[in-house]
C-alpha cells in the first residue's frame, strides 16, 4: 500500500512538472488503469512490486510492467525469443 501511495504521489509531482498545473487526484478506469480526469490525451502507468515503483506519462499509449524476482533469470535468452534483434542489440 505505501508503494502504491508513493508512485501516485510521484506520479502526479511529474504530471506538475510537465503541464505546469495541478492535474487533480488520478482516477480509474473501469479496467483499473489510473487516469487525470483533468487531462484529456495523457496516458499513465503506474507498477510497483516490493521496494521499487516506476512511473510513466506519455501522450502515446505507454504500459509498465515491474517484478521483483527471487531469484537469477535468464534475461537475455528471455529478450531474444520475445524482442527484435534490434531491441536485443540495444540491451547489450
Amino acid at each position: 500500500r505505501v508503494g502504491q501511495t508513493l508512485s501516485r504521489r510521484v506520479l502526479r509531482r511529474l504530471a506538475k512538472q510537465v503541464f505546469g498545473e495541478e492535474v487533480g487526484e488520478l482516477s480509474k478506469l473501469p479496467s483499473g488503469k489510473p487516469v487525470f480526469a483533468s487531462q484529456r490525451g495523457v496516458e499513465v502507468s503506474l507498477a510497483h512490486s516490493g521496494p521499487v515503483a516506476v512511473v510513466a506519462l506519455a501522450t502515446e499509449p505507454i504500459g509498465v510492467d515491474l517484478e521483483c524476482l527471487l531469484r537469477p533469470v535468464a534475461w537475455r535468452a528471455i529478450a531474444e525469443r520475445y524482442f527484435s534483434p534490434d531491441e536485443c542489440a540495444i540491451l547489450a
